[in-house]
C-alpha cells in the first residue's frame, strides 16, 4: 500500500513541476487554434468515444485543468505498474514518475492541451486492460474492455497494450517460477484481452459510424492486410522511426550548421539510450543464464522473440496499413523502453545471486536513467519556451495585420478578407532532443484559418467573412494591382481589391 501511495504522489508532484510552466499559460499549436472548444476529429478518424469523453473537461482548452486530468491519469498508470510488477524500491518508485511523466509523447499531447486528458485516459486504459488480463483469471473480459475505450479514444495505444503484454510475459519468465501450461495461459488471456478489445472496438465503430465513411487521416481507412514486401518496409521504417527516436545514429561527427549545444545534447542522449539499451540486453542474457532459462526451449523462443518483437511492437500501426506517419503524440510505448531495462536492472539487484559486474551494471543502468529523465526535463521545459516564442509572435503578426485592415477607409461592420501566402517570422534557436510535435520557433501562421479565428476569439471585433478561396483568390491574384504588392510586412501588403480586403504575405 505504501508503494502505490509514493507512486500516486510522487508521479504527481513531478508532473505538476515538471509541466508547472504549461499548466499555468495558455500556448496555442496551429491545431488548437481550431479548437478552442472540442477535441478536434473523432467518429469519422474511427476515435468513438472521443468526442464523449471531451465534454467531462468542458470541450474548452483549459491548460490547468486539463493539464491536472493528464497527470492524475499518469499517476494511476504508475500504480499499476509498481503493482502489476511488485515494485517496492523507493527510488526505483520515485525515478518511475519522473521517467513517466517527462516523456517526449506527455510533453506532445500537452502542446495539443485541449485533447490531451483524453489521450491520457486512452493511455491508462490501455495500461488498465492489461493489468486486468494479467492479474485475474478472467480479468481479459473486463481488460478487453478498456481496449476498446482506449482505442476508441485515440488508436495509437493499442501499441501500449501489445508492448506491455510482452514485457509481462519476459518478467514472468524471467524472473516468476511459471511452468510451461502456466505461461500458456497467461499468454492465452493476454491475446484474449487484445483480441476481444479490438472486436468491441470494431463493433461499436460500426454501430457509432452509422454509414458513415470514414476519413483518410493517417491511412485510418486503409487498414488491413499488407503484402510481404509491405511488410518488409514496414520492419525499415519502424527500425528507422526507432533509432531516431532515441538518437542511436549520434555520432562523434558535428553535423553541418548544428551548433554546439544541440549536437552535445544529442550526443549525450544518444549514447546515454544505447547504454541503457545494451545494458538492457547483457542483463537478459546473464538472467537467462542464471536461472537456466536455456534449458526449457519455450520458454527462451519466448524471450528471444519478445526481445526481437519489442522495438517493432511500440510502432504496430505501421504494420496495419502502407501510409506511415508515426509522429510523438502516437510514441508513449516506446516509454516502456526505458522501463523495461529498469525493471531488469531492479529485478537483478533484488531477486538473484548479484555478483559485483551485475550491481554495477545495475547501478550505472539506474544513473543512466536518471542522466536521461533529467535531458527530457530539460527539453520540456525549452520546447514550452519555444512554444511560447511562438505564440507570442503569431499572436503579434495577427494583431498588426488586423491593425491594417481596420485604419483602412473601406474598414466597416462587415467585410470580407483573403490572405494569399505564409509569413513566418524565424528566429533561430538550438534545436531540443528528441524533437516533439507541436512546438516549432516559426509564428504558426500557416493557415488563412488561423488569422480569422484569432482575430474572432482574441481580437472580439472581427465581424466579417472569409473570401472563398477558389473563384474569388484566383481573380484577385491574376489582377495587376495584387502583382505590384509588396509582401508582408511591407507598407501596403494590405489593399482592397474588388471589394475584398486582400492580404499579400508572400509570392
Amino acid at each position: 500500500m505504501q508503494e502505490r501511495k509514493l507512486a500516486f504522489l510522487g508521479t504527481c508532484i513531478a508532473g505538476m513541476a515538471i509541466h508547472a510552466y504549461r499548466l499555468c499559460n495558455y500556448q496555442a499549436t496551429w491545431d488548437s487554434l481550431y479548437n478552442y472548444t472540442g477535441v478536434g476529429a473523432t467518429l469519422t478518424n474511427g476515435r468513438w468515444f472521443l468526442g464523449y469523453l471531451g465534454r467531462l473537461s468542458s470541450d474548452y482548452d483549459l491548460s490547468l485543468v486539463n493539464g491536472l486530468l493528464s497527470i492524475l491519469c499518469l499517476a494511476v498508470v504508475a500504480v499499476l505498474l509498481v503493482d502489476l510488477f511488485c515494485i517496492h524500491n523507493k527510488v526505483a518508485i520515485i525515478l518511475l514518475g519522473i521517467l513517466l511523466t517527462g516523456f517526449p509523447t506527455v510533453t506532445g499531447c500537452f502542446t495539443y492541451m485541449y485533447t490531451a486528458d483524453c489521450y491520457m485516459v486512452s493511455f491508462l486504459l490501455a495500461v488498465l486492460s492489461v493489468y486486468c488480463g494479467a492479474k485475474w483469471k478472467w480479468g481479459f473480459f473486463l481488460g478487453a474492455v478498456c481496449m476498446c475505450f482506449s482505442v476508441g479514444i485515440y488508436q495509437a495505444y493499442i501499441a501500449t497494450a501489445v508492448v506491455m503484454c510482452i514485457l509481462v510475459v519476459l518478467d514472468r519468465i524471467l524472473f516468476v517460477e511459471i511452468n510451461t501450461k502456466q505461461l500458456l495461459i497467461l499468454c492465452i488471456r493476454l491475446i484474449a484481452t487484445l483480441g476481444l478489445g479490438m472486436l468491441f472496438y470494431q463493433i461499436m465503430l460500426k454501430w457509432c459510424l452509422k454509414g458513415l465513411p470514414l476519413i483518410g487521416y493517417m491511412g485510418i481507412n486503409t487498414v488491413g492486410v499488407l503484402t510481404p514486401s509491405e511488410y518488409l518496409d514496414s520492419i525499415y521504417v519502424s527500425w528507422a522511426n526507432f533509432k531516431a527516436f532515441f538518437h542511436l545514429d549520434q555520432t562523434f561527427v558535428q553535423p553541418e550548421g548544428e551548433t554546439v549545444v544541440s549536437y552535445y545534447w544529442g550526443l549525450v542522449y544518444g549514447y546515454a539510450n544505447k547504454l541503457i539499451i545494451a545494458i538492457g540486453l547483457i542483463l537478459i542474457g546473464y538472467v537467462i543464464v542464471s536461472r537456466h532459462v536455456y534449458k526449457k526451449p519455450f520458454q527462451l523462443f519466448m524471450v528471444v522473440a519478445g526481445v526481437l518483437i519489442f522495438p517493432f511492437a511500440c510502432f504496430i500501426i505501421n504494420f496495419a496499413t502502407t501510409v506511415r506517419g508515426y509522429h510523438t503524440l502516437m510514441m508513449m510505448a516506446l516509454f516502456f523502453v526505458y522501463f523495461a531495462v529498469g525493471l531488469i536492472a531492479y529485478r537483478v539487484m533484488t531477486q538473484i545471486n548479484r555478483k559485483k559486474w551485475t550491481t554495477a551494471f545495475a547501478v550505472l543502468c539506474t544513473g543512466l536513467l536518471v542522466v536521461v529523465g533529467y535531458l527530457n526535463v530539460l527539453n520540456t521545459n525549452i520546447c514550452y519556451y519555444r512554444q511560447q516564442l511562438a505564440w507570442e509572435k503569431t499572436y503579434a503578426i495577427s494583431s498588426n495585420i488586423l491593425s491594417r485592415i481596420q485604419e483602412m477607409p473601406e474598414y466597416g461592420a462587415n467585410f470580407s478578407v483573403l490572405l494569399f501566402g505564409e509569413y513566418n517570422s524565424y528566429v533561430f534557436l538550438d534545436k531540443t532532443y528528441p524533437s516533439i510535435i507541436g512546438v516549432t520557433e516559426d509564428s504558426i501562421l500557416n493557415d488563412m484559418y488561423h488569422y480569422i479565428n484569432i482575430w474572432r476569439q482574441f481580437e472580439g471585433s472581427y465581424a466579417g467573412t472569409i473570401a472563398g478561396n477558389d473563384g474569388p483568390a484566383e481573380t484577385i491574384r491574376q489582377t495587376e494591382e495584387f502583382m505590384e504588392m509588396p509582401c508582408y510586412p511591407a507598407k501596403g501588403c494590405v489593399r482592397v481589391i474588388n471589394g475584398i480586403f486582400t492580404v499579400k504575405l508572400s509570392e
